[in-house]
């Protein structure tokens, strides 16, 4: 009886320290994106102007990145995580941020009404047939960015229309023909969508 109770407590210790070390890399994560979507703010209002109101999302775009950098090296990834602001733009905190995008979690957390929100992300990765991918990231976009991973042929018409009914589909329609055309050279091609809807508590 004693060393059952030794081990439960054991256990449970590593699960603390799980959860601690997780909510850790979340809250890191978070603060690199929110570093991240000030920068590309900057950018887009330098584009647009700064009379246009702007709606950007940056968690979408830096996940996009932070999933094609995935599967890059030296230089290349160094350039990835400079501009993300994350020294390990692998870091466990992108998986538990697309995790955090479910009712169940949301609820108590967010200043809306509960009832009928929605909020949550999906990724997805073409990949060139000309290429060859290691295993280790097929697996990486799978599990950390829970992806949809697909080896296409950008040379082919047909794959343009693949791509934006996934697009329309997981949006529920509210995007469509995201891309009109896709160049044979493409190695890959990131998507990511968040989609929220409910109500707020106090009507603007």
């Amino acid at each position: 009886m004693f060393k059952k109770a030794i081990m439960m407590a054991a256990a449970v210790c590593v699960f603390a320290g799980a959860a601690h070390a997780q909510e850790a890399a979340t809250k890191a994560t978070a603060a690199s994106i929110n570093q991240f979507g000030e920068d590309m703010f900057r950018q887009v209002q330098k584009t647009e102007g700064s009379a246009k109101n702007l709606l950007i999302s940056p968690y979408s775009v830096a996940s996009a990145l932070a999933l094609a950098g995935a599967g890059s090296r030296g230089a290349t990834r160094d350039e990835f995580a400079d501009v993300l602001h994350s020294p390990d733009i692998l870091a466990s905190g992108y998986a538990a941020l697309h995790d955090s995008f479910k009712p169940s979690i949301l609820k108590g957390y967010l200043p809306w009404k509960n009832d009928g929100i929605e909020l949550y992300g999906a990724n997805s990765i073409w990949l060139s047939d000309k290429l060859d991918f290691l295993p280790e990231y097929l697996d990486t976009a799978s599990d950390t960015f829970g992806a949809r991973a697909e080896t296409v042929d950008f040379a082919n018409p047909g794959t343009t229309g693949r791509i934006n009914e996934w697009v329309t589909g997981i949006t529920k329609g509210m995007i469509r023909d995201l891309m009109d055309k896709l160049d044979d050279k493409t190695a890959c091609r990131a998507c990511q969508r968040a989609l929220f809807q409910g109500q707020v508590g106090e009507p603007i």
